[in-house]
């Protein structure tokens, strides 16, 4: 299975760097892979062994959670160079995030003290390859597309929080790029405003064509352009790796794929190793049928199955299992544990999500009181939406917590910047023409004439130019309507304590229909926002004083940012970012229908990908699985996940 001749590489021939790897922080409580049959020196199994020393052809890896994938590529590599004979720099190692190479790169010199091995992310391989055949330099780089486009974003009123639109905004785009998809077939996340949507792909394309820039996805498709026009370029490449890994195969995309399968050749060396069970990441782009469907291109490649799972208890893996079985899209597969231990799994479930979380956090408590490590007790949850809470209640009982992404306080969200905007106006203390402009139209009163806002607080003022309109009598009419509707609100306002403060908004506002209307158009689930200002509204009961409870709020958004900065601790994470990682206790909160699976996924896919998701979740956890929920939101009452 090795090979028995291998050129030598040539003098003088320029080379790729390697490892191109970008800086990137975070957590990294990476599983200890077949920890209990020796770490690094363990004795491998059959399906590892096997992996290990089919190095020539196509090979497909189907590795479940916890089965010592990463140990066995890191072998692999070290079996081709050292009992093959291959040269070291003709062996290509790709994974999915900066941070895995540089993980695995590290293990493997720690472990055989090499340092020829290319590994590197897709992207940091297409702009090598940029570099070296299109003369592309750092300046020709977009490094923060954000920037561009809170700059275009600045004046659109109709988006609150810029920040989370543009975030979702770039994911479209790449999405649409990396599939070659139109515009026109593409149904975008950030809003349901297509025409905002097309008309900002098209800005961000024109303003990068002119200053000759390119983006993360521009490197794929100019690297793959290239390959496919350039013989030269693609000959060398292939020449320069003879012997290509993939990581994480099933996170891969279209055009992923077809890079991979360009440089590697009909008849290359290329190894796949992922899980079909374990991909999540739909939202991105990732097509779970390019794994699927490896063995369509490739009828000769051979598939491996490693099956048994060292991470957890028998009896985590036999629910997992369970779950899993229901999706139909998937390789047919065994999920064997290695431990005989069943381990513990225990439901909890309460009233309602506060009295839920407080059961989780105490629980935690008793833990840490009977010994156990912090760093091995995980929170995990569906969106980071749903972080703010347990890390409240988390902070109140002292419970030190580190995060995978950074969690916004209550009080930093944009409708508190709305409640304060109110309040200011209200009570005419220090407000600018920027806090009208906020509040005017929230809920949507289509005041739009600058006119409005040059008039400030003085209703004469703004009526006159509400009188002003054009057009249709009715249109006049209506605007004289809304603006007396304004500030018939702010004189009800004025001098209101907090809780009568925030009734007199929610429902004469009427701020929470305003609420439902704008969840609607940012494709948003309005709970979420529902949620929050409930929690407002709770919270200023406590209060009888402005100045009570805004002293309060210093305190909390400061003690929050403290805690943030802690380096050990429970673990609060979503269950995409706990994907690679394992903790003793891991408990899964809000496991009601609507947010597992997530009310949008409607299609079979989109279910499918839900399940894969609740199950990378449970297979997270070593030996005590908690599945919690509750039964009332509200006055309604709630399903539980149908994943229990």
């Amino acid at each position: 299975m090795c090979s028995i001749v291998i050129r030598k590489k040539e003098e003088g021939r320029a080379s790729l760097s390697s490892p191109f790897l970008w800086k990137s922080g975070g957590i990294s409580h990476i599983g200890n892979e077949n920890q209990k049959r020796g770490g690094n020196n363990m004795e491998a199994n059959q399906a590892q062994e096997e992996a290990i020393r089919t190095v020539e052809g196509q090979l497909i890896v189907v590795a479940c959670p916890g089965s010592g994938k990463t140990t066995t590529l890191v072998r692999r590599i070290h079996h081709m160079v050292e009992d093959c004979g291959i040269q070291p720099e003709h062996i290509l190692m790709i994974t999915f995030t900066a941070a895995a190479a540089k993980e695995m790169r590290t293990r493997y010199q720690k472990q055989y003290g090499k340092d020829e091995v290319t590994f590197c992310t897709i992207h940091s391989l297409c702009l090598a390859i940029l570099r070296k055949f299109a003369g592309i330099a750092n300046d020709d780089i977009l490094s923060d597309a954000r920037a561009f486009f809170y700059d275009r974003l600045r004046k659109e009123k109709s988006i609150n929080d810029k920040e989370s639109f543009i975030k979702l905004l770039l994911t479209d785009i790449s999405v649409v790029k990396n599939n070659s998809l139109t515009l026109a077939e593409y149904q975008p996340q950030c809003c349901s405003d297509q025409q905002l949507f097309e008309s900002l792909f098209r800005n961000y394309e024109e303003y990068k064509e002119q200053e000759g820039l390119i983006d993360f996805d521009d490197m794929l498709i100019r690297a793959y352009q290239l390959l496919e026009q350039d013989g030269n370029c693609l000959a060398w490449i292939r020449d320069r790796y003879r012997y290509i890994q993939v990581d994480e195969y099933q996170d891969t995309n279209f055009l992923q794929r077809d890079l991979v399968y360009l440089i590697a050749g009909k008849d290359g060396n290329l190894a796949v190793v992922g899980d079909d069970d374990q991909s999540i990441y739909g939202f991105r782009g990732a097509r779970p049928e390019v794994m699927l469907k490896f063995q369509d291109y490739y009828p000769r490649a051979r598939m491996i199955r490693m099956s048994t799972n060292y991470r957890s208890c028998s009896g985590i893996i036999a629910l997992a299992d369970r779950l899993i079985r229901q999706n139909t899209a998937r390789f047919p597969k065994q999920f064997l544990s290695f431990h005989k231990e069943e381990g513990n799994i225990t439901r909890i479930r309460k009233q309602n999500r506060m009295a839920e979380l407080y059961a989780v956090v105490t629980k935690v408590q008793d833990l840490i009181r009977s010994g156990e490590d912090p760093n091995q007790i995980a929170i995990l949850y569906r969106t980071n939406r749903q972080a703010e809470a347990p890390a409240a209640i988390l902070t109140d009982a002292r419970i030190p917590f580190v995060t995978t992404e950074k969690i916004q306080s209550l009080y930093k969200h944009w409708m508190f910047g709305d409640l304060q905007a109110f309040y200011r106006l209200a009570n005419d203390r220090d407000w600018t023409r920027r806090d009208l402009a906020r509040v005017l139209n929230h809920p949507q009163r289509f005041l739009q004439d600058p006119g409005y806002l040059r008039a400030g607080l003085s209703r004469s003022k703004m009526m006159a130019v509400a009188y002003r309109t054009g057009g249709e009598a009715w249109k006049r009419d209506k605007a004289v309507e809304q603006v007396d509707a304004f500030f018939r609100l702010i004189r009800m306002l004025k001098g209101k304590e907090p809780e009568e403060f925030l009734k007199i908004l929610s429902l004469l506002g009427p701020y929470r229909n305003y609420l439902e209307e704008y969840a609607k158009y940012m494709q948003a689930d309005v709970t979420e926002f529902l949620d929050i200002w409930n929690r407002y509204q709770e919270d200023a009961k406590k209060w009888k004083t402005w100045k009570d409870w805004g002293a309060y709020i210093v305190r909390y958004n400061h003690t929050m940012e403290e805690a943030q900065k802690n380096r050990e601790g429970v673990t609060l994470s979503t269950m995409h970012c706990s994907k690679g990682l394992e903790w003793k206790q891991v408990f899964l909160i809000d496991c009601v229908d609507g947010i597992c699976p997530y009310e949008k996924a409607e299609s079979d896919a989109a279910k499918e990908e839900e399940r894969r998701l609740f199950y990378v979740a449970m297979t997270r956890a070593k030996e005590n699985l908690y599945l919690c929920t509750y039964e009332e939101k509200g006055r309604d009452k709630v399903k539980p996940s149908p994943f229990l």
